[in-house]
């Protein structure tokens, strides 16, 4: 699936995978996606600056709405919900 994005959309992926580790979320959602395009500099980064939206604004929203995840959530405690966080960072 992801041969078929383009370089900037893998980065963002890759890039919204680091946030939700970052965060402590144990999923990647729409939030840290969005992230993802904000931190990638490309052409939608750039968009959403012009609208005044920058990365810094947006976690902090996400921390404030979502709230920080678990300390103790790691890869093993993933993987005993069938997420393979290497599998996954392979594959992007």
């Amino acid at each position: 699936m992801f041969e078929r994005f383009t370089d900037e959309a893998r980065q963002a992926v890759t890039l919204a995978q680091e946030e939700a580790l970052g965060l402590r979320h144990g999923w990647i959602g729409t939030e840290h996606l969005l992230l993802g395009v904000l931190r990638s500099g490309g052409e939608g980064a750039r968009l959403l600056a012009g609208f005044g939206v920058d990365a810094a604004a947006v976690r902090d929203d996400v921390v404030r709405i979502v709230g920080p995840g678990e300390e103790d959530i790691d890869s093993a405690a993933l993987a005993t919900l069938g997420i393979d966080l290497d599998a996954v960072r392979e594959r992007v």
